[in-house]
């Protein structure tokens, strides 16, 4: 315990750790505030076009499991007057509208299932936006597996 509080009281021990103290709080400091002051949005543009699933990946059971995207890989087009139309191998399967509820949701509402496409699920309402670039969209999001939120990957269409 001497050695202890010697140390403490060493002044130019002390007198080193006074300054990285404060500049860690000074930087902790400017960084919440650059984070805060600035308003992260989200392109619209970017959205628009047409978007493939490519991949999903959800856990079910403690396992990682994925959608079969050879089989079951909707297209869905999505367009600047706020409406969207889905497709699976070239058929309608699906109709409605889009919005961005906030910064980093994407809210697909007033949908309209076309009828006869049997087996397929379809998630209604808000999915995360986790990635958006020019040609890959990355959401948090419930469609291949009616139990679990999963991540799916698109890629645009070109």
């Amino acid at each position: 315990m001497r050695r202890l509080v010697k140390y403490a009281t060493n002044k130019s021990i002390s007198s080193q750790l006074v300054p990285i103290t404060m500049t860690k709080i000074i930087l902790a400091i400017l960084s919440i505030t650059i984070f805060t002051s600035f308003q992260v949005t989200i392109d619209k543009t970017l959205l628009l076009g047409k978007w493939k699933l490519t991949s999903n990946a959800y856990i079910s059971a403690k396992k990682m499991k994925y959608c079969d995207c050879k089989t079951y890989s909707p297209v869905t087009k999505i367009l600047a007057n706020g409406t969207y139309i889905q497709t699976l191998n070239g058929k309608t399967i699906q109709t409605g509208s889009w919005k961005l509820q906030s910064i980093d949701i994407l809210c697909f509402y007033n949908n309209k299932d076309v009828p006869d496409i049997p087996n397929v699920f379809i998630d209604d309402g808000d999915h995360k936006i986790l990635s958006l670039t020019k040609d890959k969209l990355v959401l948090k999001e419930t469609i291949c597996s009616e139990e679990a939120v999963g991540e799916s990957t698109y890629s645009i269409v070109k």
